[in-house]
C-alpha cells in the first residue's frame, strides 16, 4: 500500500515531465498554471481531437474489429 508521502512525490515527478514534454505554451499561446499542468500529469490525452482522442471515434473500427463481425 502506498502512502501519501509517496503518492505527492508520484505527483511531483508527473507534474515534472509535463513542463518538460508538453510545448502547449508554445503553439497554444497560454501561459503555464498549477491547474493546467496538474490537469495534464493526470489525464493522458489534453483534448479529443483526431490526433489526441480516440482513434476508432474519428476512423471508424479497428481491421481487427471488422474481421470480428
Amino acid at each position: 500500500m502506498r502512502g501519501r508521502a509517496q503518492r505527492r512525490a508520484d505527483m511531483a515527478a508527473m507534474k515534472k515531465r509535463v513542463r518538460l514534454y508538453h510545448c502547449f505554451p508554445t503553439i497554444e499561446k497560454q501561459p503555464w498554471n498549477e491547474k493546467r499542468i496538474g490537469k495534464l500529469a493526470t489525464t493522458p490525452a489534453p483534448c479529443s481531437c483526431s490526433m489526441c482522442g480516440n482513434r476508432r471515434k474519428h476512423e471508424g473500427p479497428t481491421a481487427k474489429e471488422r474481421l470480428e463481425r
